[in-house]
């Protein structure tokens, strides 16, 4: 069975729609572990049972401090729950709450590579980069497992799959040096993942890539440069059309999700991935 681990905010039938369309793909086969943000105020109590899923779904009742930059939080809260309740894991997929699957084949493409992620070399490029190295906790860990500059990893992390061994191993050596205590620091105002899972599956792995796949989830173009909060502007939800072009670039035809679908349960994206799936 899949972990499908996923921070949420405060919209509740929009993570509802979201998980029904992961059920449609993947059946029984994986149970679903919500983190509500602290910040959102919603604690989804209840959620499960209002919704009448098809698959189970799990809520955090230990939420810990996420902010707009990370959500490493919400990963280690799961990560908890998951190793108290749920024996038969064997594989953990991450996403957040803006994403819908387009195309069938979720559970045979993870368990058929094991681990999918993104890892480039991180640089000063990476608009993070500086915070990432003055971040102590990241100097500890990186002094205790001897990864040089040169050995950082980066990369996108909204759906990223892994072996339930490697998970565990990653979130061991996370939990000894990032404590759940320091995560409203403000040292902690930078995309943790996105440097923590491609460094850390990187050494544990020993290889740069885990598989011969990336992320299940793409994006589409940046139609408006805003800032920081590129999504939140209307021009840069996923159309119609931006499915489309992706349907057509996928030439091996296998499994892929988007992310950055419209809040809104009526916008014709939306309504066009229900017909399709």
């Amino acid at each position: 069975m899949i972990a499908v681990i996923c921070p949420i905010h405060n919209n509740p039938a929009s993570v509802a729609a979201q998980i029904k369309n992961y059920a449609s793909v993947h059946g029984d086969s994986a149970v679903h572990i919500l983190h509500p943000s602290i910040e959102s105020g919603n604690t989804f109590e209840g959620f499960a049972r209002n919704y009448r899923f098809d698959c189970p779904v799990l809520t955090c009742n230990n939420r810990l401090p996420t902010n707009y930059y990370t959500a490493l939080g919400a990963a280690i809260s799961a990560t908890t729950l998951l190793d108290a309740n749920l024996g038969e894991i064997t594989h953990v997929y991450y996403h957040t709450d803006s994403d819908l699957l387009v195309q069938r084949g979720f559970t045979e493409l993870i368990k058929m590579h094991d681990n999918g992620y993104r890892s480039k070399i991180g640089d000063e490029r990476w608009h993070p980069y500086k915070a990432m190295l003055q971040d102590p906790r990241f100097k500890k860990l990186r002094d205790a497992l001897e990864i040089g500059e040169d050995d950082i990893r980066i990369g996108r992390i909204e759906g990223c799959f892994f072996d339930i061994a490697v998970w565990k191993e990653m979130f061991a050596v996370i939990g000894k040096y990032f404590e759940t205590e320091t995560l409203e620091d403000k040292t902690s105002r930078w995309p943790m993942e996105a440097c923590l899972f491609p460094t850390l599956a990187r050494k544990l792995l020993q290889r740069d890539h885990a598989s011969t796949t990336n992320l299940i989830l793409t994006k589409p173009p940046q139609k408006r440069d805003i800032g920081k909060k590129i999504r939140d502007h209307d021009a840069n939800i996923v159309q119609v059309d931006d499915i489309v072009r992706a349907i057509k670039k996928n030439v091996h035809k296998q499994c892929f999700g988007m992310k950055w679908f419209s809040p809104d349960l009526e916008h014709p994206s939306r309504k066009f991935v229900a017909q399709m799936i």
